[in-house]
């Protein structure tokens, strides 16, 4: 008689557990977003004036040294100045140097959790970063877009410079 009693309450607890899985599953939520997680960027070493415009704020704050920086955080280095930003995912280390004078934004910093892939997409509006990367793994991707173009690492280091184009009126030429 008890092992009836037992069996079904066990029944019971199978079935709400197959419930309770089956109504998760209509949240709202995609296997997409299951598989895929972001990270963030830490600044390990700020110098002179450097600020930060957190996503879908509109005030800057002063960047400090272990601050966590997401997605469409914005980073502005001001004269003589600038930040370092190390990216740890899945044992992989990448570091970004934001030098003077620099408008930066983190677009993209997406994990996927089956395969350990990673994807960083910074946007350089103007001024120089030096990235330091170890070699991607897998489908991993760091890219680095401007106003003119994108570029792409899978390992080792690169640079890239913005400039701010002169228009020849501006410098006070004349266009003929």
């Amino acid at each position: 008689m008890r092992t009836v009693g037992f069996t079904k309450r066990l029944v019971i607890v199978a079935v709400v557990a197959a419930v309770a899985l089956f109504v998760c599953d209509f949240t709202g939520r995609s296997d997409a977003q299951e598989e895929f997680s972001t990270f963030k960027g830490r600044i390990v070493k700020v110098m002179g004036n450097v600020s930060i415009r957190r996503a879908g704020e509109k005030e800057w704050i002063d960047a400090r040294h272990g601050m966590e920086l997401g997605i469409e955080d914005q980073i502005m280095t001001g004269i003589e100045s600038s930040a370092d930003i190390i990216f740890l995912r899945n044992g992989q280390r990448s570091k970004v140097r934001i030098l003077e004078d620099a408008d930066m934004s983190l677009m993209t910093l997406n994990l996927d959790k089956v395969t350990g892939d990673s994807e960083i997409l910074l946007d350089l509006a103007i001024g120089h970063i030096i990235i330091k990367t170890d070699p991607l793994k897998g489908k991993s991707k760091f890219e680095v877009l401007t106003p003119t173009s994108m570029t792409a690492v899978r390992g080792t280091g690169f640079e890239v410079k913005v400039i701010k184009k002169e228009s020849p009126i501006a410098d006070g030429g004349i266009i003929r």
